[in-house]
């Protein structure tokens, strides 16, 4: 075994429609040509691991991590309805990514290397031997920054780092006597500013109510207390098309310990079918969604961006407003997330695998084009069939790269066991080509 079959044998177990669009990573050293340098130069020394006694074994075959096929399995170990059990998150479009870019699969069992599933399966994973593999197993879903998926949690964060100055609207945990009290107050004072209640776990706008005053208050009476109340823009941006709307963004978080979060640089405007008028009484229907429907409709984000850079706005740009999101969403992520979820090199101990996450963050704009998050997805919608034939193609053109790339930059991440800071970061930077790093 020389240098030149390692290579020879690396390349040859790429297929040729990724190893074009990876070749900048490939000729690197987290790629692996100039790492099989390295692999050759190890086999002059034996193993000779002390837990067998001295006796030196025969080495693994040089370069196993890069010429061992990679394996997913799409299919949950837990699910609430066993309907599910053998859903793909995304479904086709998904499985055809993932052949793409060399994966066997999807697979049942445990022989795999990335686990990709709509919902976190961590908890039933630590209850699964899982046998080490040639490179490392990369899961969906870390279950660390639970404020996604968790509207409770989101609220609490908010409101320990909001002296800091994140651009999200004010939120209180109703399960807390504290913010429950310091909410009243405010109710009591603003009798005319609208409130957002709902339920922390809720979805798809599900158990919403948008009241204000002494309506409020009574709503959330009756509401429950495992809930949240979230302060309603009273003045959107409505420079587009004079309805309200909100953009769904997407964050790949690809490690949490150090931190590397990467903004997906399209995404999709969530717009209503119905004209705001804003002395109009408030209505969960039209003031209130978060994805397709007969009242609501998806645009491309680049319609939003052509209407910005052509209004006159002053500084107001596309590129300016971009780069307020990117801020913002940058403080929720870095800004007293370890003092409330913990350090994750904590939360990692006693796990097999690595993980990354891949969220959804709703952002609304006010009238001076100033970002406010209103909440993180644990699980985005990733379907682009699930709208009928009108939406199709429109989401697949947003969804279908940043999955294309999301995958190739797993399956380098999945054969590198314990790649350096340097070749972490490569690897973003050469697959991750559509997107934004955050941090």
């Amino acid at each position: 075994f020389d240098e030149t079959t390692c290579n020879r044998n690396f390349l040859a177990s790429i297929p040729i429609a990724a190893m074009v669009r990876l070749l900048p990573v490939l000729l690197s050293v987290a790629g692996g040509i100039a790492w099989c340098s390295a692999i050759v130069a190890e086999q002059q020394e034996p193993s000779c691991p002390s837990e067998n006694g001295g006796t030196c074994q025969e080495p693994s075959s040089p370069g196993d991590e890069f010429l061992m096929p990679l394996r997913w399995r799409g299919f949950p170990y837990k699910v609430s309805n066993p309907r599910f059990k053998h859903t793909i998150y995304g479904g086709g479009f998904i499985k055809d990514n993932f052949a793409a870019a060399g994966f066997e699969g999807p697979v049942d069992g445990e022989d795999w290397d990335v686990l990709w599933t709509h919902k976190p399966q961590v908890q039933a994973l630590q209850k699964i031997d899982l046998q080490p593999r040639a490179g490392r197993r990369l899961v969906n879903h870390c279950f660390y920054f639970v404020a996604a998926g968790d509207k409770c949690r989101l609220a609490k964060l908010v409101n320990s780092i909001q002296a800091s100055g994140p651009a999200t609207l004010p939120s209180f945990e109703l399960d807390d006597q504290k913010q429950l009290e310091q909410w009243q107050r405010l109710v009591l004072e603003k009798p005319d500013q609208h409130w957002v209640l709902k339920p922390c776990l809720g979805g798809a706008s599900k158990g919403i109510q948008i009241r204000k005053g002494q309506e409020a208050l009574d709503a959330q009476a009756s509401f429950g207390r495992h809930s949240v109340a979230q302060q309603y823009l009273e003045k959107p941006y409505l420079g587009f098309g004079g309805r309200k709307f909100h953009l769904r963004l997407y964050l790949l978080v690809t490690r949490w310990a150090p931190l590397g979060a990467h903004l997906y640089d399209d995404g999709l405007v969530f717009r209503s079918a119905h004209e705001h008028r804003p002395h109009e009484q408030r209505s969960e229907v039209r003031d209130a969604f978060s994805s397709i429907s007969q009242e609501v409709e998806a645009l491309p984000l680049a319609d939003l961006w052509n209407v910005l850079d052509s209004a006159g706005h002053g500084t107001n740009t596309s590129l300016e407003v971009w780069g307020r999101i990117k801020e913002a969403l940058r403080n929720l992520l870095t800004a007293g997330t370890q003092e409330m979820f913990g350090t994750f090199e904590n939360v990692q101990v006693g796990r097999s695998f690595s993980c990354f996450d891949l969220l959804g963050a709703d952002v609304l704009l006010d009238e001076e084009l100033r970002p406010s998050v209103m909440e993180f997805n644990i699980g985005p919608n990733m379907w682009v069939d699930d709208h009928g034939v009108k939406h199709k193609e429109r989401l697949f053109k947003v969804k279908n790269p940043m999955v294309q790339q999301v995958v190739e930059w797993a399956a380098l991440s999945a054969r590198t066991r314990e790649p350096s800071l340097k070749d972490t970061e490569h690897i973003e930077g050469s697959t991750l080509l559509h997107f934004s790093r955050l941090i």
